[in-house]
Formats: C-alpha cells, sequence, structure tokens
C-alpha cells in the first residue's frame, strides 16, 4: 500500500511510456518475423494473424488517405521499424519507400540548418544590410510575392541539396579543382569554427574541427620553442661571463 501510495505521477508515466515501447517491440518482431516467414502453419500465433493485415493492407484502397483503422495501424508500426532498419532488401512492406522519405527529411533539415548558418554569417558580417533587406522584404511581400518566395525557396534547397550531394562523390573537391565544392568547403569552414556539436551532421565539419585543433596545437607549440629561445637570449644576455668560459 505504502509503495502505491508513493509512486509519483511522473514514475507511473515513465512506467506506462516503458510498457508502450516494450509493447510496439514486440510487435516490431512479430511483423517482420510475419513477412519473412514461408511457414503456412507456423507454431506462432502472431504470425497468421500478421499475415492476414499484411495481405489485406496490400490491396486496401483506403490506405492511401488514412481512412482505414487497420492500415493506418500496420503504416505506424511500419514506420518504427523503418527508423532503425538498416537492411538494403526489407521484406517489411513500405519500409524502403518510409527509409527513403526519411533520408529526404534529414537531407533537408541538413539545408536548413545550413541556410540559417549563411545568414547569421551574412548578419555578422553586414548587420545593417541584413535588416534593411529585412524591412524591404516585409514591406514589400503581398501574396504573390510569397509564392514566388517559396518557389524560390525550394528551388534554392534543391539547389543545394544537389550542391551536397555533388560534392560527396566530386574527385576534384581535394585539390581544389571544382568551384562548387570549394564553395562548399568554405561554408562548412565557417560552421565548423564556432560548432560545439560531437556528432554535427554537416558534411566534412569533424575533419575540419579535428584539423583546427591540430593547428592550434601547432601554434602552440611554435610558440613554446619562441617563449625558450627567448629565455635563453635573456640568460645570454645577463649571464655573459659564463658564456665567454665557455667559448
Amino acid at each position: 500500500m505504502e509503495q502505491n501510495n508513493d509512486q509519483a505521477p511522473g514514475n507511473k508515466a515513465e512506467s506506462a511510456q516503458a510498457t508502450r515501447h516494450l509493447s510496439i517491440q514486440r510487435c516490431i518482431q512479430s511483423l517482420v518475423h510475419a513477412c519473412q516467414c514461408r511457414n503456412a502453419s507456423c507454431s506462432l500465433a502472431s504470425c497468421q494473424k500478421v499475415k492476414r493485415v499484411v495481405q489485406h493492407t496490400k490491396g486496401c484502397k483506403r490506405k492511401t488517405n488514412g481512412g482505414c483503422p487497420i492500415c493506418k495501424q500496420l503504416i505506424a508500426l511500419c514506420c518504427y521499424h523503418a527508423k532503425h532498419c538498416q537492411e538494403n532488401k526489407c521484406p517489411v512492406p513500405f519500409c524502403l519507400n518510409i527509409k527513403h522519405k526519411l533520408r529526404q527529411q534529414q537531407l533537408q533539415h541538413r539545408l536548413q540548418q545550413a541556410q540559417m548558418l549563411r545568414r547569421r554569417m551574412a548578419s555578422m558580417q553586414n548587420p545593417s544590410s541584413d535588416q534593411r533587406v529585412n524591412m524591404e522584404q516585409n514591406n514589400d511581400q503581398a501574396p504573390g510575392n510569397k509564392a514566388e518566395s517559396a518557389q524560390a525557396t525550394r528551388r534554392l534547397s534543391i539547389q543545394r541539396c544537389i550542391q551536397s550531394l555533388h560534392t560527396k562523390g566530386c574527385k576534384r573537391k581535394t585539390n581544389g579543382g571544382c568551384p562548387i565544392c570549394k564553395q562548399l568547403i568554405a561554408l562548412c569552414c565557417y560552421h565548423a569554427k564556432h560548432c560545439q556539436e560531437n556528432k554535427c551532421p554537416v558534411p566534412f565539419c569533424l575533419n575540419i574541427k579535428n584539423k583546427l585543433r591540430q593547428q592550434q596545437l601547432q601554434q602552440l607549440q611554435h610558440r613554446l620553442q619562441q617563449a625558450q629561445m627567448l629565455r635563453r637570449r635573456m640568460a645570454s644576455m645577463q649571464n655573459p661571463r659564463s658564456n665567454r668560459q665557455r667559448a
């Protein structure tokens, strides 16, 4: 009784969340098994049930608009599965399409971060012009201009996406022969100088931060060497007799 009375609402919520997470994991395991199982008389009780649900979803015409509750539950379960699936040819339905959409969302998020970074850099370099541009945009932004602005933003996002994908496979980026890669790497260098994330999604960020740390260490070593040389000169100037005896 005392333990039940002492159980705080936060603990109850955490327990309910853990139970729900465990239930989802079991459903995912049953789904993966049913999609891989070829035994018509499988001994698992959930296997036949999940197979019927999968078969229903493949032929259901209401799943596209969310009108079928059975398909809605299965698609939600497939989304949970696809977030952690590493298989290139996964038998779970919709898994490949969901993973493709998740990659697109991640890429779009990275592009948005890069755009925010460019705006911050521009405002830091020229804050007065940045404020003036924002005021002009707010004053002149009519409904037609909003549509054009959204279309231009989308076009710029696609262009940056192509630029990022191009840079990953370009063979000329190492020697600075590609202007597209050169611009993106310069932008990543500006970002890396102030980035504090251990697992930053911006391309080349981790490598650039490692190189910056190495450069800082080299600069410190150079300063230490200069300080040692200076101390030796000061010592020789303060005690010239010992230097003559050594000579």
